[in-house]
Parts: C-alpha cells; sequence; structure tokens
C-alpha cells in the first residue's frame, strides 16, 4: 500500500474533531476505482474514541463501505453509511492496526479501495 497521498482530491477523509489531542491523522485522498490502498499513521489515547467520516467525491457512488480488518486491541463500530469510530481498549498502549474498505463507482468505473489504519495507542 502507498504511504503517499493521491494528487487529486475525489474522496476526502473527514475527521470529526480533528483538531482535538485524542486522534491525530492527515486528510488523505484515494480513488476507489483503481483497487489500490492508503496506509495512515494514527496516534490515539487509549480508551479515547477516533471518528471518521467518509464522503463521497464529486461524480462518485458508495456502493459498500465496511471494515476489512478489525483492531485486535480495540473495538471499530460503524455507525451509520460510511462513519466509523474506533475506540483503544483502555489501559492499553502499543501497536494497533485496522482496515476499511469502500467501494464506488464513477461513471463505468468501479472497484475498491482500502485505508489501513497503523495505530499508536499512548495512555
Amino acid at each position: 500500500m502507498s504511504r503517499v497521498a493521491l494528487a487529486v482530491a475525489m474522496l476526502t477523509l473527514l475527521v470529526a474533531g480533528g483538531a482535538r489531542a485524542e486522534c491525530k491523522y492527515p486528510v488523505f485522498d484515494f480513488f476507489p476505482e483503481k483497487n489500490g490502498g492508503v496506509t495512515v499513521d494514527t496516534i490515539a489515547v487509549a480508551g479515547t474514541p477516533c471518528t471518521h467520516n467518509f464522503r463521497e467525491g464529486p461524480g462518485y457512488r458508495f456502493t459498500s463501505v465496511g471494515a476489512a480488518l478489525e483492531p485486535e486491541h480495540g473495538r471499530l463500530s460503524k455507525q451509520g453509511r460510511a462513519r466509523f469510530v474506533y475506540t483503544p481498549k483502555a489501559g492499553y498502549s502499543g501497536k494497533d492496526a485496522y482496515m476499511i474498505q469502500i467501494c464506488a463507482t464513477k461513471g463505468e468505473q468501479k472497484g475498491c479501495s482500502s485505508i489501513a489504519f497503523l495505530v499508536e495507542v499512548r495512555n
């Protein structure tokens, strides 16, 4: 998976409360029809939820949005169509990971991309 954010904003991750200290990750772009993936390094505080809200970019229509890999040291819950909340276990400190897969169409193009979150959980 590429660590490089793709150049054109077609689908953007919006972070609810992004300015708050409990979740730190960059805004990134990706293209579901390219069937690729993005890896995002994240910092989270044990026991504190991190919210991910995804929206369709211009011309895109989501066909499915779901968890592709559940975290080992926390909980990932889907709330609504394209909102996820990751909560690391209280008291846990260390590495965790989870992955979200989004499939979409844009005109005649269709495909799926994954977003892997590599988390450093701190107390």
